[in-house]
C-alpha cells in the first residue's frame, strides 16, 4: 500500500467515523443545552440537529446564517435555537426550551464547514459529530425538599398564632376572675 494512500485511509477512520456519546439530563418543563463542538477553525456553513428515531425530518437546521424550520420536527418548532448565534469558538450547542417527556431520545449534530485549500468546497461530515442521549426527569429531589420546608414553615407560624391565642384568652379570663364586684357585708344583711 502506498503512503499516500494509508494517508486518506487513515483521515477517512479519523474524521469520518469519530464521535462522541454524551448523557444530558433534564428537569421536565425547564430549557436544556445539548452541547456540540465544530472539528475545525473552519467557517461552518450548516448545522444539523437531528433525532434518528423520528425520521429524515430534523429537530434544527441552520444554514445560510439563518435557522431554517422549512422541513423542521413539528415538536420542535419554536423550541430551539443555537446558544451563540454567532457560533464563535465552534460553539454549536442548541438550547431546547420547556423540555417534556417526549423529548427523551438520541440526538445527533451533524455539521458542514468551508474548506480552505487552493479551491474552496464545502466538506460534509456524515457521521455526527456528537450523540446526545436526553433523559428527562419529572421533578427533582430538590423540588421536593422545598415545598416540604414550606409546609413545615406555614405548620410552625400556625402553631405560634394558636399559642398566643391560647395566652391571650387564658390571661384575659384571669383578669376577669379577679375584678369580681366586692360587696360590703352590711349591705347584705340589710336585704
Amino acid at each position: 500500500m502506498s503512503a499516500g494512500l494509508c494517508g486518506v485511509l487513515l483521515a477517512l477512520i479519523t474524521c469520518g467515523s469519530a464521535s462522541q456519546v454524551q448523557t444530558v439530563t433534564a428537569d421536565l418543563g425547564q430549557d436544556v443545552v445539548l452541547p456540540c463542538q465544530a472539528p475545525s477553525s473552519s467557517p461552518v456553513l450548516v448545522v444539523e440537529w437531528t433525532r434518528p428515531d423520528l425520521g429524515s425530518e430534523y429537530v434544527f437546521l441552520y444554514r445560510n446564517s439563518l435557522s431554517d424550520p422549512e422541513n423542521q420536527l413539528d415538536s420542535f418548532v419554536n423550541r430551539v435555537q443555537l446558544v451563540d448565534r454567532g457560533m464563535r469558538d465552534g460553539n454549536l450547542a442548541v438550547r431546547l426550551l420547556r423540555v417534556s417527556a417526549a423529548d427523551v431520545g438520541k440526538y445527533e449534530c451533524h455539521v458542514i464547514q468551508e474548506r480552505t485549500t487552493r479551491r474552496k468546497r464545502a466538506t460534509f461530515n456524515t457521521h455526527p459529530i456528537i450523540t446526545i442521549n436526553l433523559d428527562v426527569r419529572a421533578q427533582t429531589a430538590v423540588d421536593t425538599r422545598g415545598h416540604a420546608a414550606a409546609l413545615l414553615s406555614v405548620t410552625a407560624l400556625v402553631m405560634v398564632a394558636l399559642v398566643m391565642v391560647a395566652l391571650i384568652f387564658v390571661k384575659h379570663r384571669r383578669h376577669l376572675s379577679s375584678e369580681k364586684p366586692v360587696y360590703d357585708t352590711d349591705d347584705l344583711q340589710q336585704q
